[in-house]
This record gives structure tokens, sequence and C-alpha cells, in this order.
């Protein structure tokens, strides 16, 4: 799942992904999420925790888009859990 607000980062993150095989949700907040493994999120859903509540309660990882430009520059991968974004509940 995306949850990207600028338009044309969103489509470039989603070519991306979907160029390697994934599956591509963008971030609908008017509906609940289902079968979401993982969320990449930027830091306007970063800083807005009624935005990621219902990913979260969903158990679904939120994770910084910087995960992505790491996982591809990096000859190891990285750590999921460097990344993870988390809000107070």
């Amino acid at each position: 799942m995306l949850a990207v607000s600028d338009k044309a980062k969103r489509e470039g993150f989603e070519r991306l992904l979907k160029a390697g095989g994934a599956k591509v949700h963008l971030f609908d907040e008017k509906k609940a999420p289902s079968g979401i493994t993982f969320a990449l999120v930027d830091t306007h859903y970063k800083n807005n925790s009624p935005l990621l509540q219902p990913l979260l309660q969903a158990n679904i990882r939120c994770l910084s888009q910087d995960f992505l430009a790491e996982f591809l520059c990096s000859h190891t991968s990285p750590s999921p859990s460097k990344f993870r974004v988390t809000i107070n509940m």
C-alpha cells in the first residue's frame, strides 16, 4: 500500500513497485484496508495519526518511504524496524 501525498512521487513509487512485481494499493482514507502486508508512507502521513491509525490497528506494518530507497541502494537488506512508523494511540 502506498500512502504518499505528492501525486508525482506516488506515481513514481507505484511504477517502481509494480515493475518489481508488487501488488500496489493506493491509500484510501474512506476504505478499510484488507489483505495489505505493509504500507510505505511519506512525512505527510507520518505526522498525521488519524490517517495512520486505521493501518496500524489493522496490523499493517507502516514503513517510511525511505525504506524503499535503502532497499534498492544497499548491498544488504535493510532492517524494516529502522524505518517503522508508529504513533501513540
